[in-house]
């Protein structure tokens, strides 16, 4: 039988793919800080399930593992922005979170991992130069295509 508390193990971390589209699934791990003395249960459930469920909803870690898989499961929920599905997993009296976000289609987003990428386009014809400016503040330009023509500005 499954061990649902022990002290000695704690959620170390949940990890999933930088991002889905919406109405698809993915693969994601949630491991324990170490390799538990004895199975240890994992209770999974996601912060909207409208949006995305996990299956299965538990997992169950025995030696001499210390990290299990699971299934995250998105729904086509018709939202035309991002949408930040927060992942939970519970254990021994601890937690772990990950963010998943969601975009509606793909080549919506604009960040890719650590990198910004844009798509701009008006009335279909690509826009050639380009200017992002942050809301905190910075801002790049950009002569398309992408040369050594980009300059911080």
């Amino acid at each position: 039988m499954a061990r649902r508390l022990n002290a000695d193990n704690c959620l170390q971390a949940t990890s999933l793919p930088s991002k889905i589209v919406q109405g698809e699934s993915t693969v994601g791990t949630v491991c324990l800080d170490r390799v538990p003395d004895e199975p240890t249960e994992v209770l999974l459930l996601t912060d909207n399930s409208f949006a995305g469920t996990v299956e299965p909803t538990t997992v169950v870690i025995k030696p001499p593992d210390q990290c299990a898989s699971l299934t995250v499961i998105t729904n086509a929920t018709g939202f035309t922005r991002e949408y930040d599905l927060i992942v939970s997993a519970f254990a021994n009296g601890s937690s772990a979170d990950a963010v998943l976000p969601i975009i509606p289609f793909a080549g919506y987003d604009l960040v890719e991992g650590d990198r910004y990428v844009g798509r701009f386009t008006l009335d279909g014809t690509p826009i050639n130069n380009v200017e992002v400016q942050s809301t905190l503040g910075g801002c790049a330009q950009r002569a398309l295509p992408f040369g050594t023509s980009s300059t911080h500005c």
